[in-house]
This record gives C-alpha cells, structure tokens and sequence, in this order.
C-alpha cells in the first residue's frame, strides 16, 4: 500500500490519537477495578472498619463493576475506531485501485486509436502519376503512399478525395 492521502492521513492520525487515549483509559480503569476489588478481598477488615459502611463488601463491589463497565464500554469504542482505521485503510485502497483503472482504460483508448491509425495507414493505396512520363504509373501503399500524399508533389485537388475516401473506411 501506498502513503494515506492528506484528507484520509489526517482522519487517521485524529483516529490514532483518540484510540491511544482510549485504551490507556480503558487499562487503567481495568486495572484500577481489579485493584478495587483486590484490595477488598485481600484486607477485608480496611474496608469494614474505615471506608464504607456495613455491608462493605457490596459497596466495594459495586464500585469494582463500575470501573469495569466504563472499562468495557471504554474497549468498546477502541474496538470501533480501529474498524474505522481499517476503512480509512481501506478507502486509500479504492482510491489507488480507481487510479489505476483509469491508467489502464486510458491506455487501452491509446491502442485503440494507434490500431485504427495502422488500419487506415496500411489500407491507404495512392498511384503516384509522374508528370514527365506517359503511362508510367507507381502504386504506394501504407506509410509511403501518406508520405507521399504529405509532401507538396502531391496536387491539391487529389488530397480531398483521399481524405473523403479515409473517412469513408473509418
């Protein structure tokens, strides 16, 4: 894959940076309710005693839930905005895909009228009528008969025939 556009490279460091944010506040929330909890079921007399009234230890857990909930919520919305980072990835893809079929189509119309131009080159016949001889005639066919209708030895009035009888093989 080639670099990100400048519209679609912006999208994605904006993305970038809120996805950080997100998850190392979605760790520390984790962290901190895993510690809540710990801490309750490892000194259960703290929390008993000095903290929250009796019962405690749905006072602790409750507030374990709800830094794991905003936890959860928190890795979440991370998992969406990397979905949002693959599109964005995805949208420079279509967009190197597109400009390399328009290449492509642009191309084949190239061939295209290059082969026509050989079709009309090589179905060009002109009889070359020299003024000095009787008689004498020379048929040029492809690229020498053009040749020869280009230069000046050709007369003016034959050149609009052959360019009427052109049109008329196109």
């Amino acid at each position: 894959m080639r670099e990100l556009d400048a519209d679609l490279k912006e999208k994605f460091k904006i993305n970038l940076l809120i996805l950080r944010i997100c998850l190392t506040m979605a760790v520390i929330l984790a962290i901190l309710s895993l510690s809540v909890f710990f801490f309750a079921w490892r000194y259960p007399w703290i929390t008993n005693n000095f903290t929250f009234p009796n019962p405690a230890s749905d006072y602790v857990t409750s507030l374990a839930q709800v830094f794991g909930a905003i936890s959860g919520v928190l890795f979440l919305y991370a998992a969406f905005l990397g979905q949002q980072q693959q599109m964005i990835i995805q949208q420079q893809e279509i967009r190197t895909q597109n400009e390399f079929n328009n290449r492509t189509i642009n191309n084949q119309y190239f061939f295209e009228l290059l082969n026509r131009l050989t079709l009309i080159k090589n179905s060009l016949v002109m009889t070359r009528l020299e003024p000095e001889t009787e008689g004498n005639h020379k048929t040029e066919y492809g690229d020498h008969a053009l040749s020869y209708y280009i230069s000046s030895a050709w007369p003016k009035s034959f050149k609009r025939l052959i360019i009427k009888k052109i049109k008329s093989i196109t």
